[in-house]
C-alpha cells in the first residue's frame, strides 16, 4: 500500500497582509499531481486543514476542490483528522455523507479512536485516526481522577490507547496532531511556553508509539522522523516564519507499507508559488539589490538609525516585503518621531517604545510572547 502523508495545509492562511490563498491552492495542485504521478492508493492528511476554525467561504471552495481532485478525478481515498487550528464540526459537518466517496474524516475524539481497515496484497492495514486533544478534555471525558496539574499529553495519550487493543499481527497506521518527543521546533507551531517544552509537558514520548508500523504527525511544520524513521512529522506545504528561510524545503512523504516490518519512506519536494527570504544590508546596500517581486522577503537593515521612509522605498525593490527591523540600532538620545515610529513594524514599534517609556530593552521571553499574540490577532480560539 501506498499512502501520501502531508499535513498542516493551513487553508485560508494570511501572511502579514498577504492571502496565501493562490500559494495554497499552488502547492495543494502540486499534492495531486504527486499523488497520480507515485501511484499512491490514498492520502493522509495530519490536521490543520484550515488555518482558522471559522474558514472563509473561499478556504472551503479551495479544500473542496482539492478533495473533488483527489477523490472524483484520481479515485482516491483521504483520510483526514482535525489539527488544533480546526474546528471539529466545521470540518466533520458533512464526514458521514462523504465516507461512501472515500473521505473518511475524524474531527473530535469520542471516547474511541476511530478505525479505518482497508486491505492490499499483504494483508490489513488499520488506519488509527486520532484528532487533536487537551490533556483537560480527556481527563474530563474518561472521568479519570489524577490531578490536572500532573495529567499531561503523554499521560492523555496513555489514557487514550489503554482503551484500545492493537492487534500487531496486521500492520497499523496511527494518524494524529500532537508534539512528540524529540521534535525541533518550526514554523508557526512553535512551543509558546519554555518551561512546557523543557519539561516535556506538551510531548508524547515515542516509546508509547512502539504498537504502530507507522506513525503520519502533523502539528511541526519541518518535515522530520522522531526516534525512528516511521514516526514521522511531513511538515506544512508552505513556510510561514523568519526561521524557516533558507531551512530544509517543503515535501510531502510518501510511504510505502509492504509486509509486516517493511515500510519505505521518500520526501518528494514541494515549490512555493512564492519562497520565503531574507536579506541584510544597510538601507543603500539593499536597494542596490536586483529587484525581487516574487519572495516573500524579511529585510534587516544594518543601519545604526531609522531610515526615513525605509518601507515604502524598499517596496520598489522588494514588494512582497513582510517586516523590517534594525538589529544594529543604537538607543536613541531622545525619543522617536511620529513618522520614524511609523517605519517601524509592529515588533520595533513595541520595542522603540518600551525603550522610550523604561529605558530597557524588551526581554527575548517577553518579545516571543508579544510575537505570538500578533500572531493571533484575528484568529478565534481553535478549542
Amino acid at each position: 500500500m501506498r499512502i501520501l502523508h502531508t499535513a498542516d495545509l493551513h487553508i485560508g492562511k494570511m501572511l502579514n497582509e498577504w492571502d496565501l490563498l493562490d500559494d495554497t491552492k499552488h502547492v495543494l495542485g502540486q499534492v495531486c499531481q504527486i499523488a497520480e504521478r507515485e501511484k499512491v492508493d490514498l492520502v493522509v492528511l495530519a490536521g490543520d486543514i484550515f488555518d482558522r476554525s471559522v474558514p472563509s467561504d473561499r478556504a472551503l471552495k479551495a479544500y473542496g476542490d482539492f478533495l473533488s481532485r483527489l477523490i472524483n478525478d484520481d479515485h482516491l481515498r483521504v483520510l483526514a483528522i482535525a489539527g488544533n487550528h480546526d474546528s471539529d464540526v466545521r470540518l466533520g459537518a458533512y464526514g458521514s455523507l462523504l465516507e461512501r466517496s472515500g473521505y473518511m474524516v475524524a474531527s473530535r475524539y469520542e471516547g474511541r479512536i476511530v478505525k479505518v481497515p482497508l486491505s492490499d496484497e499483504f494483508g490489513t492495514v488499520v488506519f488509527w485516526l486520532l484528532p487533536f486533544f487537551q490533556p483537560a478534555e480527556i481527563k474530563t471525558m474518561l472521568g479519570l481522577e489524577k490531578p490536572l496539574s500532573q495529567f499531561t499529553d503523554n499521560e492523555a495519550f496513555k489514557a487514550i490507547l489503554s482503551r484500545e487493543k492493537v492487534d500487531q499481527s496486521v500492520r497499523n497506521v496511527m494518524v494524529m496532531h500532537q508534539f512528540v518527543a524529540g521534535y525541533e521546533p518550526s514554523g508557526s507551531e512553535e512551543p509558546g511556553l519554555a518551561m512546557a517544552e523543557v519539561a516535556g509537558l506538551s510531548n508524547i514520548a515515542v516509546n508509547n508509539l512502539a504498537p504502530f508500523d507507522y506513525v503520519a504527525l502533523g502539528h511541526v511544520h519541518r518535515p522530520e522522523s522522531i526516534g525512528r524513521k516511521t514516526i514521522r512529522y511531513s511538515g506544512s506545504l508552505l513556510g510561514y516564519k523568519i526561521s524557516e528561510c533558507g531551512a530544509r524545503g517543503k515535501s510531502v512523504t510518501i510511504v510505502d507499507l509492504k509486509q509486516k516490518g517493511d515500510v519505505g519512506i521518500k520526501e518528494v519536494p514541494i515549490v512555493p508559488l512564492h519562497p520565503l527570504r531574507e536579506v541584510s544590508g544597510t538601507f543603500d546596500q539593499i536597494m542596490g539589490l536586483r529587484p525581487d517581486r516574487e519572495s516573500f522577503v524579511f529585510v534587516h537593515l544594518l543601519d545604526e538609525n531609522v531610515v526615513n521612509q525605509a518601507a515604502n522605498r524598499l517596496a520598489a525593490v522588494f514588494p512582497r516585503y513582510l517586516s523590517i527591523d534594525y538589529p544594529n540600532q543604537k538607543p536613541s538620545d531622545g525619543p522617536l518621531t511620529m513618522p520614524q515610529f511609523a517605519e517601524l513594524d509592529p515588533i520595533e514599534f513595541l520595542k522603540e517604545f518600551y525603550r522610550e517609556r523604561t529605558g530597557r530593552d524588551l526581554k527575548d521571553q517577553d518579545l516571543d510572547l508579544v510575537r505570538k499574540v500578533l500572531d493571533g490577532l484575528g484568529k478565534e480560539d481553535p478549542r
